[in-house]
C-alpha cells in the first residue's frame, strides 16, 4: 500500500506524551512503514531520546523505513507548566492537557510544508483537538486507543451508565454491568480523571470527538492477548462503538 488514489501515502501519528502511549504508536509506525507508506510520527524532544523508546527509535533509523520523527517544541512556559514536563504528574494534569492543544499551530505549519501531502490521521484519544487539523486538511482522522479491548468497553460501558457520578468513596467496588462475566473495579484504579473537578472542558472536548468519531471514522485498537473467556470482548467494543 504505497499510494492512496494514485497519490503517495502519508500517514501523521500523534500519541499522547508517555511511554504507555508512545511505544504501541511507535510499533503502528513500524507496521506503516514496512507497507512503504510514509510515516511522520510527532513528538516533543525528550521523549526521543531517553528509554523506553530510544532502543525503537535507533532500530528505525537503522531500519532505513520511511518514519520521520518529528520534534514539536512543547510549549511549558505558555501554560505555566515547568520545563520538561511531557511525563506529567497528576498536580498539573489539567494544564499538561490544555498545553497540548497548542501543538496544532507548528503541527499544521510542519504539514503545511511539507512535500508530501498528509493522507491521514491517527492520534491518541486524549488527543481531541487533531479532529480540526484533519477537517482543515480534509482528510480522515483514525483515534488509536492503546489500553486494551477490555479496557475500553469497560470505561465506555461505565460511562453510558454514569456509574461514577453515583460512587464516592474512591475505594468502594462496583460492579461493570453488561458483561458476560462479573467485573469488579473501584473508582481509584478506573478512568475517572476526565470525570474530577475541573476537567470539564476537557471531558466536553473528548465527548465531541467521541460522537465524532462513532459517526464516521474508524477506532485503532492496540491487541493484547486475552485469557479465552475474555476474547469476545472486541467484538462487543465494536457493537457498543456502533450502537
Amino acid at each position: 500500500m504505497t499510494s492512496l488514489n494514485g497519490k503517495n501515502a502519508h500517514f501523521v501519528l500523534i500519541p499522547l506524551e508517555g511511554a504507555g502511549h508512545l511505544i504501541p504508536m511507535t510499533d503502528l509506525a513500524c507496521l506503516l512503514a514496512e507497507k512503504g507508506i510514509h510515516v511522520s510520527l510527532i513528538t516533543t524532544p525528550t521523549p526521543v531520546n531517553p528509554s523506553p523508546i530510544g532502543p525503537i527509535v535507533q532500530r528505525l533509523i537503522e531500519s532505513n523505513l520511511p518514519v520521520q520523527f518529528v520534534e514539536l517544541k512543547f510549549p511549558s512556559a505558555k501554560i505555566g507548566l515547568p520545563d520538561e514536563n511531557e511525563n506529567v504528574d497528576h498536580n498539573y494534569f489539567i494544564a499538561f492537557f490544555e498545553a497540548l492543544k497548542l501543538l496544532r499551530e507548528p503541527l499544521e505549519q510542519y504539514l503545511q510544508n511539507h512535500h508530501i501531502p498528509p493522507s491521514c490521521i491517527i492520534s491518541d484519544g486524549c488527543n481531541p483537538w487533531t479532529t480540526e487539523i484533519a477537517r482543515r486538511f480534509c482528510i480522515p482522522r483514525l483515534v488509536f486507543h492503546g489500553p486494551s479491548c477490555l479496557f475500553a468497553l469497560c470505561a465506555h460501558i461505565t460511562s453510558k451508565h454514569k456509574i461514577l457520578h453515583h460512587v464516592t468513596d474512591y475505594s468502594e467496588q462496583f460492579v461493570v454491568p453488561d458483561m458476560p462475566l462479573t467485573l469488579r473495579f473501584n473508582k481509584a484504579i478506573g478512568p475517572s480523571f476526565f470525570n474530577a473537578p475541573g476537567w470539564e472542558k476537557i471531558r466536553d472536548c473528548k465527548q465531541k470527538q467521541s460522537e465524532r468519531t462513532t459517526r464516521r471514522f474508524y477506532v485503532v485498537q492496540y491487541k493484547v492477548y486475552l485469557r479465552p473467556r475474555l476474547t469476545h470482548t472486541t467484538n462487543l467494543f465494536y457493537f457498543f462503538l456502533n450502537n
